[in-house]
């Protein structure tokens, strides 16, 4: 059982521009950070865990203390403990997330979704990401709360602490 003294541990899935961009502002406010690639993403991982820079965002983690890296080879172990997942691929990846993350997801477990759009159905509906993946947790018997960030903002902005225009 955890210690409430203890600092929470936020895994991002997807270790692209705005998956990464995430971690700034929850390792800033002290959160233990587990930043897994996604099966895309190897040299993402590679190059943040050798140098402490995200290769594409070009910027260094600025608190590297409160950071781990993982290929998504592992991330069983980066899921082990986790207090909150971030989905963090683009929405060209949501059907692998919801496919391969959400049926190894620990009960319970909150998503947050920092892929922006909707899913179009056919015949006029339209759902959300987060709906989207709730249903499939339950069609693996699983329940988690699912949430989605939104707004103007960029990668760059986030990990900057920039105010959108």
């Amino acid at each position: 059982m955890r210690k409430p003294t203890d600092r929470p541990v936020v895994t991002v899935i997807g270790s692209g521009m705005m998956g990464s961009a995430i971690t700034w502002p929850a390792a800033d406010n002290g959160c233990r950070i587990r930043l897994v690639g996604s099966v895309l993403d190897d040299d993402i991982i590679d190059r943040a865990a050798a140098t402490g820079v995200h290769p594409t965002l070009k910027r260094k983690f600025r608190r590297p203390e409160n950071y781990e890296f993982y290929r998504f080879s592992d991330v069983g172990e980066a899921l082990s403990g986790t207090d909150l997942l971030i989905c963090g691929v683009s929405s060209f990846g949501l059907d692998w997330f919801t496919e391969k993350v959400i049926p190894i997801l620990p009960d319970g477990t909150p998503v947050l979704s920092v892929t922006k759009g909707l899913l179009h159905r056919g015949g006029g509906e339209v759902i959300s990401y987060p709906e989207m993946m709730e249903e499939a947790a339950a069609a693996a018997g699983k329940k988690h709360d699912f949430m989605a960030v939104g707004g103007p903002c960029t990668s760059y902005e986030l990990a900057d602490w920039t105010p959108a225009p």
